[in-house]
């Protein structure tokens, strides 16, 4: 006759092992979905642009509120300091995902030359852009028919003011 006590408590020991690993397993909490970020990366700091900068963020974060607008001005130099980091950062390759800049060979011959820069052509047909924008615009921010910026303000830098009668009184003009 073969005893069964010892096969029994083998057989409990495995049951009970197999349910204690089955049951007993901790359970890892799932980390909540990252929240997508923007950075805004400007040299609007002061005065009414850090006001137009801030309306801006106002009306991105009504309209995509799961979207956080991280706003990376840089202050001083009127664009120097900014420029200098934004360099800085391209050539690491941690550009930021919208920057300001300039229309024309600043945005042309820099960025978009160096293919730092994506076209944007599907968002002006997708929101309607080219019927409201100023159409000697569209030429100063497009190359090989792609669209690469989306301006937000329009001046003008490296403007020259004269008198003609000063120039013209020193046989100037």
């Amino acid at each position: 006759m073969i005893k069964k006590t010892p096969w029994n408590f083998l057989a409990l020991m495995v049951m009970i092992s197999t349910l204690v690993s089955a049951c007993g397993r901790v359970q890892t909490p799932q980390a909540p979905p990252e929240k997508q970020q923007v950075e805004v990366f400007s040299w609007w700091t002061g005065g009414g642009e850090a006001a137009g900068l801030a309306a801006m963020q106002k009306v991105f974060s009504a309209r995509f509120p799961d979207i956080e607008f991280i706003n990376a001005a840089v202050a001083g130099g009127g664009g120097t300091n900014a420029r200098a980091v934004l360099a800085t950062r391209l050539q690491a390759g941690g550009a930021p995902d919208s920057w300001q800049g300039h229309a024309g060979q600043e945005l042309i011959g820099t960025y978009v030359k160096a293919n730092q820069l994506e076209p944007l052509n599907f968002l002006y047909q997708q929101e309607g852009w080219l019927d409201v924008m100023p159409k000697m615009l569209i030429p100063l921010i497009s190359q090989n028919g792609n669209i690469y910026s989306v301006p937000v303000n329009i001046h003008r830098s490296n403007v020259l003011w004269y008198n003609p009668g000063l120039l013209k009184q020193n046989n100037i003009a």
